[in-house]
């Protein structure tokens, strides 16, 4: 099996996506890591798994990116830790745009960690940093069958 190592820190760039017109009954991911390694490497892995990415260097431009394309957005993988806007902070704005969001947390520290980070867990999945592939393959096709 394949082990990614994803550490969390500096800071990120534009927003980028794949948009191969041959891909249009593939799901779109949303990929939000401030760090652009991150970024780069999962949004790859995503893709080898089948699916779109549409990525967003932080809160911001995710919450920008989600508000412009909620329609086409399947789920939302979502970095916790973040400079400027949390994950946690990132999620509440993306329930205010549509409330039943598809949303994988994803964080170094702990799941029970979430709660005294102020994220509501409901409808949320979490894979800890680092991870295997599989786990994230199957976290999400998880996340992505559940209503």
């Amino acid at each position: 099996m394949t082990r990614v190592r994803l550490d969390c820190g500096g800071p990120g760039d534009v927003a980028r996506e794949d948009a191969s017109p041959d891909r249009k009954h593939v799901r779109t991911i949303l990929l939000v890591d401030d760090d652009e390694s991150i970024r780069f490497a999962v949004g790859q892995l995503l893709e080898v798994l089948g699916y779109r990415v549409i990525t967003a260097s932080g809160g911001e431009d995710a919450l920008r990116v989600f508000t412009e394309r909620v329609s086409e957005i399947a789920a939302v993988v979502l970095d916790l830790t973040m400079p400027v806007m949390s994950g946690a902070d990132v999620l509440r704005g993306l329930r205010r745009i549509e409330p039943r969001v598809k949303v994988l947390l994803s964080s170094g520290h702990e799941r029970d960690n979430l709660l005294d980070q102020g994220v509501e867990t409901r409808s949320v999945a979490f894979l800890k940093k680092p991870y295997l592939v599989s786990t994230l393959q199957k976290e999400l096709e998880t996340l992505l069958e559940s209503r």
